[in-house]
């Protein structure tokens, strides 16, 4: 018996060189395929990242905003779970709006109100928050430099920032304020 001559040809592939070359495009894709998916995982992550980031400055900016282009401070309470100040009137009418934030614990969000307007959620999934004023006296008067904002956005602790904010022109709390 005798093989045909195709199967005698030198110039066709043998069946082991066409299963090599099965076996070395399988592992490409697959390590392309996971490449893939580890970025598509990834990016995932970084977007929920860049929100969260987001929303902590945001929040920080609305206080900040609040605090450091007050020219006179004349209440400033640190009480459970939130903060009050007074600040001049933006109607320039000579009076004063009082500011307030307060934090919900039993459903995690920070809250911001100023003078008549509506509490408005300013942020979410707030874990914890504390506000710790940087006041000193001197000769009966309390000046207040800043405050130091601890924020816990979700459970993970990772998730924590603490920023101290300075107030630009010093503004000094009235005695007994």
């Amino acid at each position: 018996m005798t093989k045909p001559d195709s199967i005698k040809d030198p110039s066709a592939f043998s069946l082991v060189e066409i299963m090599v070359t099965v076996v070395l495009i399988s592992v490409i894709t697959v390590a392309v395929g996971l490449t893939l998916n580890h970025t598509y995982k990834r990016t995932g992550n970084t977007k929920v990242s860049l929100t969260r980031m987001r929303q902590e400055n945001d929040v920080l900016k609305i206080l900040a905003d609040d605090l450091r282009w007050a020219t006179e401070i004349t209440h400033l309470f640190v009480v459970e779970h939130g903060l009050i100040l007074g600040i001049p009137s933006t109607a320039d009418t000579g009076g004063l709006e009082m500011v307030t934030y307060q934090w919900n614990p039993s459903n995690m969000t920070l809250s911001r109100r100023r003078g008549q307007e509506p509490m408005s959620i300013i942020a979410s999934d707030i874990y914890s928050m504390i506000m710790e004023p940087d006041t000193f006296t001197k000769e009966s008067t309390i000046y207040f430099h800043g405050i130091t904002v601890i924020l816990q956005f979700g459970s993970d602790t990772s998730n924590t920032i603490r920023r101290y904010i300075k107030t630009m022109n010093e503004p000094i709390l009235l005695p007994g304020g």
